[in-house]
């Protein structure tokens, strides 16, 4: 059982042990009972005294933690039993079994939303090691779990200024502890990406618990913001929950489309300075690559990874054959996937993730006399994509939002019809108003052909 490493936590569970908790007076008070406390009394010294008596009875002990877990309420004494169990399973991977006969999921589970931050953290940290390989963890407890660890994320990573950098590490770890799992995998990937979706859009199917989404928030944050705020070992932890996520063919087939992530993956391998973190994100593409080559490949192609591949090879000695072999292996698929991409295939590609920038397409005329009707195929799919775009975050997608819709309007007999009809012009014509002076402009042209171009229908 793969333990999760945090000097915070280790540090709170030795204040914990030494500070103690007052059995008899418990007792007294009803709160534990007197058999108990005598049982607890014996693991309550020193960790080498306890560790003579647990291994003499794990199974009475197992079951005297889980039931405290169950039935008390009080923050100590919580954290105390929460601290035991660590001290007990540590270095012990033999008594993880003993510990699950006796069911401690749904007890650790009640504890996710605790108002004690060691106990709410420590009980995601030993309910995500034992979910790993728990073949018998329900749908309920998971979702508890997948959503405890969605919003401590979230909220460890809300303020730029106060990032928590240890609880953001606690549930990067405890994502790839529950990612190991299948099932859990599948339930995470169920709850953002509806299992109907064939089309790669994604659609969300519940408000909270997007673990998924949280986890690739974080890696645009981090990958946006050039303060440093985002460690080696934290892309690592990324890389590798995207990694094993990646053994999931829904996963591979909605990762670029859905998520973005292939952008964002290939900037922390051209970026990357350690040796562990290009080989999650090597591993990581070669996945997307074999499941979902269609859908991950060209966007590879969009982001410039095949050079720096090709750079890698030439520059960097590494000490993992495995990453060679991927790394070649990617070059080999990437090379006869450029031979059959046309430039709409990469406007697509480049449309679908969400990430517009001022690549040649955008200006060309040549570009859209050939390709502007594309836009109105299948049921313009690709033009529904586009005008979505307009309401992006990003000023600069606005605008080359705007601008490709004047492109399709000048170019497209029908093109107007056709925006106006899926709410296009009453967009555009908001963002007249837009504070960015870039985003005004182009609406302003686009609105100008919405209004002066022949309505062909």
């Amino acid at each position: 059982m793969a333990a999760i490493v945090s000097p915070k936590l280790d540090l709170l569970t030795e204040r914990i042990k030494a500070k103690g908790i007052p059995w008899e007076a418990y007792a007294r008070a009803g709160f534990v009972s007197n058999e108990d406390v005598s049982l607890i009394s014996k693991v309550s010294g020193t960790r080498g005294k306890a560790e003579v008596t647990l291994s003499e009875d794990t199974e009475s002990y197992a079951g005297l933690f889980v039931r405290l877990l169950r039935d008390q309420t009080r923050a100590d004494t919580l954290g105390y039993v929460l601290a035991c169990i660590t001290d007990m399973l540590t270095d012990h991977e033999e008594r993880t079994p003993v510990l699950l006969r006796q069911d401690p999921t749904p007890a650790l589970a009640k504890h996710l939303d605790s108002q004690d931050e060691y106990v709410r953290l420590k009980s995601a940290a030993l309910l995500s090691t034992l979910a790993a390989g728990n073949e018998d963890v329900t749908n309920a407890d998971s979702t508890r779990l997948i959503v405890a660890l969605s919003d401590t994320l979230r909220s460890a990573s809300s303020d730029r200024t106060t990032l928590d950098a240890e609880v953001q590490s606690i549930c990067l770890q405890c994502a790839g502890a529950i990612f190991r799992n299948p099932h859990i995998r599948q339930l995470a990937l169920t709850r953002e990406i509806s299992q109907s979706n064939g089309d790669g859009a994604g659609t969300d199917t519940v408000a909270d618990g997007k673990l998924i989404a949280d986890l690739v928030a974080l890696l645009r944050y981090g990958l946006a913001d050039k303060t440093g705020t985002l460690p080696p070992q934290i892309q690592y932890q990324l890389g590798l929950a995207f990694w094993l996520l990646s053994y999931e063919r829904r996963f591979c087939e909605n990762a670029h489309a859905h998520y973005g992530l292939v952008t964002l993956l290939a900037d922390i391998l051209k970026n990357a300075s350690k040796e562990k973190v290009a080989r999650v994100v090597l591993a990581t593409f070669r996945n997307l690559a074999t499941k979902a080559p269609e859908e991950t490949l060209s966007a590879m192609l969009l982001a410039k990874v095949l050079p720096h591949l090709q750079q890698l090879t030439q520059s960097k000695q590494w000490s993992d054959e495995e990453i060679k072999e991927d790394n070649e292996w990617l070059i080999e698929q990437l090379k006869e996937a450029a031979k059959s991409m046309t430039t709409y295939d990469e406007y697509v590609t480049e449309l679908n993730s969400g990430e517009l920038t001022w690549s040649p397409p955008h200006e060309s005329v040549e570009f859209w006399q050939e390709n502007a009707k594309k836009l109105a195929d299948k049921s313009a799919a690709n033009l529904k994509t586009l005008l979505d775009l307009l309401e992006a975050s990003e000023p600069e997608v606005r605008a080359i939002a705007c601008n490709d819709i004047g492109q399709f309007v000048k170019y497209f007999d029908g093109g107007k019809k056709l925006v106006t009809d899926h709410g296009g012009k009453s967009k555009i014509f908001e963002l007249l108003n837009s504070p960015d002076p870039s985003v005004k402009y182009r609406a302003l042209i686009t609105v100008q052909r919405l209004i002066s171009e022949p309505w062909t229908t």
